[in-house]
């Protein structure tokens, strides 16, 4: 198996400029954010294994093997800790709740297959996490020395949780019933029984991934595939490292691939991302701000946006650094999106080094309008969204619909951007609505009609 490996990548040195390129695949060395940064250390773990295959655990692919991980989790947490192993073969099971100090480690050939019958992720779940966090296919609540490693698959067998969704989307297209500004992602809802108590209730879809109020994580190395809901989503965490894995989500709704939620001090590397929706967004709760977010040698594939921040940030984004990444077939490339009811002040963005092919819309977007475009929601001064301080240097574009789209409020101009070695060839230029202090070096638009401003 593979050993844990500490690293040190950040140091608390405030640094000031920007670092060169990185090439393509290659290790951007020791790229430092520009902000204050504690160093960022992987858990490590005794050495010491748990075969689920001694728990019980049968590779057929049918048998649901939820109590034999349940045991070999339990058995390594009160050992003090190491590595669950799952070996080459095809392990079906209901939901894997994660316990502090363990490594769920998948061996080259190993195969989790997850249930998709909602009753296995009934409310008995939610209370083995302490009642307070959403159920996921992997999920733990208040731990810390976490990690998912290894070359193998987990795969989540989302299409019958999407299946309602993708009938709700498309009555709402044959309808042409406007997004909400409410609500961005369509609910659904499953009947279930409760397998202890034998009550009735309802869930929602589970997170694929589900991480809550835990610290020092490590994802590394293995794949994920169709999820019923949010692929890799930490949830008011701190020192996450995820790293070297595959996400594989594109044919269901609201699949994000990694969807850090108001979370301090992580680090997102040498990951590839094919989703359903946004490919790497980055969340936040009120009174929680997400911080210190490093982010590098990230391939995006199809999906939402390449690199996205919102539109739940009521409690703000600051402090994100990306570097070398190459985005093709998103819809977006980068894109910040709010409105008046989400809020949220999103600050210190600085991302370098970016290429991206073909783009469905614009390259760059930053918009408080966002699924309020009929301009439905009243000022708020509780939730009224702030963009500022965002940098963005070297970056191409080879093929967009449009260019870039800012717009702001009018009572909250998009400010303080900087725009240096821009390249963008588009049908269509930059629109500016609300802005201030946007500053441009070396930008070049190529494209066939003028360019639009109303700065």
């Amino acid at each position: 198996m593979k050993a844990a490996r500490k690293i040190k990548l950040m140091t608390l040195a405030l640094i000031t400029c920007m670092t060169g390129v990185a090439r393509a695949g290659e290790s951007a060395g020791d790229v430092q954010p520009p902000f204050p940064m504690p160093n960022l250390t992987a858990p490590t773990f005794p050495d010491q294994n748990f075969n689920i295959a001694n728990f019980g655990a049968v590779a057929d692919g049918k048998t649901k093997n939820t109590a034999a991980f349940a045991a070999a989790i339990e058995a390594c947490h009160k050992a003090g800790g190491g590595s669950v192993i799952v070996p080459a073969g095809t392990w079906f099971t209901g939901p894997i709740i994660m316990r502090s100090r363990v490594n769920l480690h998948l061996e080259k050939g190993a195969v989790v297959s997850f249930s998709s019958d909602p009753n296995d992720y009934s409310p008995s779940v939610f209370e083995s996490l302490g009642g307070h966090a959403r159920s996921g296919l992997i999920c733990n609540n208040e731990g810390e020395d976490i990690a998912l490693t290894g070359d193998g698959e987990f795969i989540g067998n989302g299409q019958p949780w999407w299946k309602p969704v993708q009938d709700k989307i498309v009555e709402r297209k044959k309808d042409k019933v406007q997004p909400s500004p409410y609500m961005s992602t369509i609910p659904s809802s499953f009947d279930v029984v409760d397998s202890k108590t034998g009550k009735k209730g309802k869930i929602g879809r589970p997170i694929f991934v589900s991480f809550n109020y835990s610290k020092d994580i490590l994802i590394d190395g293995p794949t994920f595939r169709d999820g019923p809901m949010f692929m890799v989503h930490p949830n008011e965490c701190q020192d996450v490292i995820i790293r070297n894995i595959h996400v594989y989500s594109a044919g269901g709704p609201n699949t994000d691939g990694v969807d850090p939620a108001a979370c301090t001090n992580v680090l997102i590397e040498n990951c590839y991302l094919d989703t359903g929706d946004d490919c790497l967004v980055i969340k936040s709760e009120r009174g929680k701000p997400a911080e210190n977010i490093v982010i590098r040698n990230l391939t995006t594939h199809r999906g939402h946006g390449g690199i996205v921040v919102g539109s739940t940030i009521e409690g703000g984004v600051r402090n994100v650094f990306a570097d070398n990444c190459h985005f093709d077939g998103t819809d977006t490339g980068i894109r910040l999106k709010s409105n008046r009811l989400c809020g949220g002040i999103v600050e210190n963005i600085w991302l370098q080094n970016i290429d991206m092919g073909t783009i469905l819309t614009q390259a760059i977007t930053m918009d408080m309008w966002y699924h309020d475009k009929k301009e439905t929601l009243a000022p708020n001064p509780d939730a009224t969204p702030v963009f500022r301080n965002i940098h963005i240097k070297n970056l191409t574009c080879q093929n967009a619909a449009q260019a870039m789209y800012f717009n702001g409020l009018p009572d909250s101009p998009i400010q303080d951007i900087t725009l240096e070695n821009v390249s963008i060839t588009a049908l269509s230029g930059t629109v500016e609505k609300h802005t201030r202090n946007i500053i441009e070096t070396n930008v070049k638009i190529n494209v066939p009609s003028a360019v639009t401003s109303s700065r």
